[in-house]
């Protein structure tokens, strides 16, 4: 005799039809309705159950799926209490629901967050998403930036909207181009600095001195060794950055005048000293980490990470609560940058007041998440 499948819809219906009648859902029932898109009726049913660990996940799912956020937050909170642990695949939904919600924000910003995260995360459309905002003369330019940004992050040959953006800007303005170069592919961001090397701005050439210390190319070296000779704050600067990158002489002048240096000069000092091996640089760096100053802090404990993790990650960690949404940002910026696990202090910031920071806090947990999914699940 000759079997006919049933649709996986009409089960769920007569399942449903049965249940109607007062005896609550089972739990397969409900993940039957999940599976089948019936989000209303998974979520109907499960608020006739027991909150157990697996009645929990289902809710934090569906939750997410409706965009109830707040509740999807409050669930995950429960199930964890109960458990003792982290949960990656309910905190990935939780947070794939936020970084959603927060690319459809009025806020050019928060909505070149959030699609820089999902792209990072493997979420293809968000791309034309930011193409658009890139090119949006009506967006402020940093949210252009970021877009930009985000497309030559993912794609360095896609980086011709951020060449162009910057290659439009003049004197303090290139400022604002900073935050986002330390992300980017060398060959994407040399192009950039140059510009603020041939910035008759003195501010301009330092602040390009130092970010040149991160891409160890020739062409840095060149630049660094040019602002080396010259006069000024870039001067300095550049000496401190060829000093990171193993000039023999400069680590030489460096180490000489550490016992004099303070604040911003003794953090860069201890960076370009620890790099070439000299533990002057690490204790130079944990005298910045007990300063007051979250900002030095935070660079501070960057540089320390390579030689004492565990102290880089506390102090990193710790800025978490500052109560300046900048710093807390910049933290979260870096616990992506290495890697670090988003479970406890980076999930709390889920609820943040700031967009940014949730949105950055969304998308660190949402990669963690497919990280730890079983190969051939993952998003």
């Amino acid at each position: 005799m000759r079997r006919t499948a049933v649709p996986v819809t009409v089960v769920v219906t007569l399942l449903c039809a049965w249940t109607a009648a007062g005896q609550p859902a089972s739990l397969e029932t409900i993940r039957m309705q999940v599976r089948a898109g019936q989000y209303e009726r998974a979520w109907l049913a499960l608020q006739d159950l027991a909150p157990t660990p697996d009645t929990l996940r289902l809710e934090v799912e569906v939750s997410a799926h409706l965009g109830k956020i707040d509740r999807a937050i409050e669930s995950y909170g429960r199930l964890t209490a109960i458990t003792g642990q982290a949960d990656p695949a309910a905190l990935g939904a939780v947070s794939r629901a936020i970084l959603d919600e927060e690319q459809r924000a009025a806020d050019p910003l928060t909505r070149a967050e959030s699609c820089r995260a999902l792209l990072r995360a493997g979420v293809t459309p968000c791309r034309a998403v930011l193409q658009a905002g890139a090119r949006d003369q009506a967006w402020p330019r940093l949210a252009r930036l970021v877009a930009a940004a985000a497309l030559a992050e993912s794609n360095p040959s896609d980086a011709r909207l951020l060449t162009e953006i910057t290659g439009s800007l003049k004197g303090p303005d290139l400022a604002e181009v900073a935050a986002i170069i330390p992300d980017l592919p060398a060959a994407v961001a040399q192009p950039i600095l140059n510009q603020f090397v041939a910035s008759p701005l003195p501010e301009l050439q330092c602040q390009g001195a130092m970010l040149l210390a991160d891409f160890d190319t020739s062409a840095s070296r060149q630049a660094l060794k040019v602002l080396a000779s010259g006069t000024g704050l870039a001067r300095s600067a550049a000496r401190f950055s060829l000093a990171q990158l193993g000039d023999p002489d400069q680590l030489r002048a460096v180490a000489a005048a550490l016992p004099r240096l303070e604040r911003a000069d003794l953090y860069r000092a201890g960076r370009a000293l620890a790099a070439a091996g000299d533990d002057r640089g690490i204790h130079a760096l944990e005298d910045v980490i007990a300063g007051n100053d979250p900002a030095l802090r935070l660079d501070a404990a960057a540089a320390l990470a390579r030689w004492s993790k565990e102290r880089a990650q506390r102090v990193i960690e710790d800025a978490l609560t500052d109560p300046a949404p900048h710093i807390r940002a910049r933290a979260l910026a870096l616990i992506a940058r290495f890697g670090w696990s988003p479970y406890g202090p980076v999930s709390r910031l889920l609820t943040d007041q700031n967009p940014v920071v949730r949105v950055r806090a969304a998308g660190i947990c949402v990669r963690r998440a497919d990280a730890a999914a079983p190969q051939g699940n993952g998003r």
